[in-house]
């Protein structure tokens, strides 16, 4: 069976119990509430690793996927034809994205947040360096901060320095 014949179960499965429960709810046991509840988002997770399990299973040996999630540029006298080439070169994307993300550059506000988002990061990075003196890691920095998860970094701040007053940012 073709993966993709499976794929459309994932999202249909907890819909058509939503649909059910909604319509036949209050006509139902607790018991057959939870069944359905339950056993359709079960069925739909099942069927999710089946088809990621698979997914993995045809891939041929030599297939390698990359995601680039952002590239920090100094784009001191850059111009976009050299920034087009620069994601070209480092993120291994084509001529036409990497046009479009050096584009997007120049005009996009947002750009700021990343720049903001790093230099807090390093700030923090240096002054968990100063607090653990001697014993700094940098693996055990990066793994403290991937293990608390997606919080703002004034939060992971807090967890890695606590009681620290300093600055998140300079």
């Amino acid at each position: 069976m073709n993966i993709l014949q499976l794929v459309w179960f994932i999202p249909a499965l907890p819909m058509a119990g939503c649909l059910l429960l909604t319509l036949l709810g209050h006509r139902l046991s607790p018991r057959h509430i939870s069944w359905i509840g339950v056993g359709s988002v079960a069925a739909a997770a099942g069927i999710a690793g089946i088809v990621a399990v698979e997914f993995v299973r045809i891939l041929p040996q030599t297939t390698f996927y990359r995601s680039t999630l952002w590239l920090w540029i100094d784009t001191a006298g850059m111009t976009v034809d050299q920034a087009t080439r620069f994601f070209m070169d480092n993120a291994y994307m084509g001529e036409t994205p990497s046009r479009i993300e050096a584009e997007r550059g120049t005009f996009d506000p947002t750009y700021l947040v990343y720049s903001v988002g790093k230099l807090a990061l390093l700030k923090l990075r240096e002054d968990y360096k100063r607090d653990r003196k001697g014993e700094f890691s940098l693996q055990e920095f990066h793994d403290r901060i991937l293990s608390n998860g997606n919080a703002p970094l004034w939060v992971h701040r807090q967890i890695l320095l606590p009681g620290g007053k300093g600055k998140l940012i300079e």
